[in-house]
């Protein structure tokens, strides 16, 4: 991407693979001269790949022996655990990289020195390519009628069990706030969302949420995407069509939830709740508890708002023009992206769709800004 505004110069063309390489050397102890010799060529072919100028990429023999004299180095310097170590800075599938399969550790070695967009960059892209290409779905969504209504909470139970239980608990839920006019939903849970793989169910559900946001209601959503950057644009693209009605306020839990437990925590203040705990390895047979109780209600807007002094805002959505003000880094623009520009600031990114409906994405996770830095 180009950068304009507030700094004019060229992006450099292979910065990530410069990085990489002075990272590489320096854990290496290699000079240039030392690894030019190695690979046969002069000093300054290893200097302009250094300062991200070139790329050997197009070389497959010049690529070969640099992958090789580096990894070696590093091998016999008994510095594999920094070199995993340094990968696992930006790639998340290497985790399980032992020193002990070095074969294994040098083909993932070659892929990372040579990749030329981090997973990061390539959430970022993704993030710019979903705001870019979104339109309002063609297929009308349903209206939910008086009779469906009534007829999602005609038998409301204490309990639900399992996926399907849930997935009937939240058209009871929804239902619920529609017909009594609510004014808010709370909204957490780290539960796997398979369940909305069903289309025929998705569209109720969409339906019911739809209908929410057509009545104003408000939406308060913590997100559990607190572990990559791939997890979080999954979790804005499925939610993206929401996001455009404005009357949702997504968060991030600062928390790992762990790894042991599932938790759901639906509320409809002064209407009604759900909220489940469960062992993550028996889900299929989780029970989710519906309370229309208004002390148990009570207490499970409580327990949000303890869980909201931990989070913070993933993002906002304006319908504002915004411009670069006193805390823009810079503003990027590209050719492949031309109907959208990226203002990178301090503490945000803010991503603005161009073109109708025009309209802005404030990002403010920082594995969100650390991504768009790297375009």
């Amino acid at each position: 991407m180009k950068e304009n505004n507030k700094t004019t110069s060229e992006p450099i063309p292979f910065a990530l693979f410069g990085r990489r390489l002075n990272a590489v050397m320096e854990l290496g102890g290699l000079s240039n001269s030392t690894l030019a010799r190695s690979c046969n060529v002069d000093p300054s072919h290893i200097s302009r790949f250094r300062n991200g100028l070139r790329s050997p990429k197009s070389n497959p023999i010049l690529s070969k022996l640099l992958t090789e004299n580096c990894f070696e180095q590093i091998s016999q310097q008994d510095k594999l655990a920094e070199l995993i170590q340094l990968m696992q800075e930006d790639i998340s599938d290497v985790k399980d990289l032992s020193t002990d399969d070095s074969k294994r550790l040098f083909d993932s070695f070659k892929i990372w020195l040579m990749e030329s967009k981090t997973a990061a960059h390539k959430a970022a892209e993704d993030i710019i390519y979903s705001f870019a290409n979104y339109y309002p779905p063609t297929e009308s969504i349903p209206v939910p009628t008086t009779e469906m209504l009534a007829a999602n909470t005609q038998h409301i139970c204490d309990t639900y069990i399992g996926t399907e239980g849930l997935k009937q608990a939240i058209l009871a839920f929804l239902s619920l706030a529609i017909s009594k006019d609510a004014k808010e939903l709370l909204l957490y849970s780290d539960y796997p969302i398979n369940w909305l793989e069903d289309k025929a169910y998705f569209m109720q559900w969409i339906a019911l949420m739809t209908a929410c946001l057509q009545k104003k209601m408000h939406m308060t959503l913590i997100h559990n995407v607190n572990r990559d950057s791939e997890e979080m644009v999954s979790a804005i693209k499925s939610w993206m069509p929401l996001y455009m009605s404005g009357n949702i306020d997504p968060y991030y839990s600062t928390k790992d939830n762990g790894n042991r437990f599932y938790h759901t925590l639906f509320v409809c203040p002064g209407i009604a709740a759900i909220e489940s705990w469960q062992a993550a390895d028996n889900s299929l047979e989780g029970i989710f508890h519906f309370m229309l109780d208004q002390d148990a209600i009570d207490l499970c807007v409580k327990s949000f708002e303890s869980m909201m002094k931990n989070s913070r805002h993933l993002l906002k959505v304006s319908y504002n023009t915004l411009m670069p003000g006193k805390d823009t880094i810079d503003v990027l623009e590209s050719d492949a992206f031309p109907n959208v520009r990226v203002i990178r600031e301090k503490k945000c990114t803010i991503v603005q769709r161009l073109t109708e409906p025009q309209m802005s994405f404030l990002l403010y996770h920082p594995l969100l800004v650390k991504a768009f830095s790297e375009l």
